[in-house]
């Protein structure tokens, strides 16, 4: 007798478009896996930008054997470059760069855009062009400042803001409104600053 609905002493093989179908979905998988890695594992202070990273595939091994479900299987390699910076000093270069007339000034809230990305993995460089905007505030030790104040009394605080530059005007409320002093425990002092 034969046997029903199959080959005797046969085994399904793959076709060549299973095999560049495979391989297709391996190259996907490795880069889908590599890009979720590197954005776990490197420092949360990197930046990387879109265009500066760079996935190779550089191995795809096919063996062709099928099990019995007709499943045949590959072996893939990549290799994963990327360029990545820290963005405090891309700030701090911009800092010196627009302060270098204002020492007495620091940049508030800055926000940076990063355009036309232009890696270059054999020298290890990133260009990019960078579109950024803030605002400049006193440079001001808040800290300093608050332990200056403490137990003082309102009318001998002013005089310590009065000629500070970048600062225009200043308000100091206590609460409850019948004491006079600044409390002793910093903690309870809030120093509030802010960008006009």
């Amino acid at each position: 007798g034969g046997a029903n609905g199959g080959f005797v002493g046969e085994k399904a093989v793959p076709t060549d478009q299973d095999i560049a179908a495979a391989k297709d979905k391996t190259s996907e998988i490795l880069k889908t896996v590599l890009r979720g890695n590197i954005f776990g594992t490197i420092p949360k202070d990197l930046k990387i930008l879109d265009g500066a990273m760079d996935i190779q595939i550089t191995k795809l091994t096919v063996n062709k054997s099928t099990d019995n479900q007709g499943n045949f299987s590959i072996f893939g390699e990549a290799k994963l470059n990327v360029l990545a910076f820290r963005e405090s000093d891309v700030s701090a270069t911009l800092s010196s760069f627009v302060l270098k007339e204002r020492s007495d000034a620091v940049f508030h809230e800055l926000e940076m855009e990063y355009g036309d990305v232009k890696p270059n993995f054999k020298s290890g460089a990133v260009n990019f062009k960078i579109k950024a905007a803030g605002s400049l505030k006193a440079a001001f030790d808040e800290n300093r400042f608050r332990n200056e104040i403490l137990m003082k009394k309102i009318n001998d605080i002013r005089p310590l803001l009065v000629g500070v530059n970048g600062i225009k005007s200043v308000a100091i409320s206590l609460w409850p409104i019948w004491i006079n002093r600044v409390p002793e425990e910093s903690e309870r002092v809030e120093v509030i600053l802010e960008a006009r």
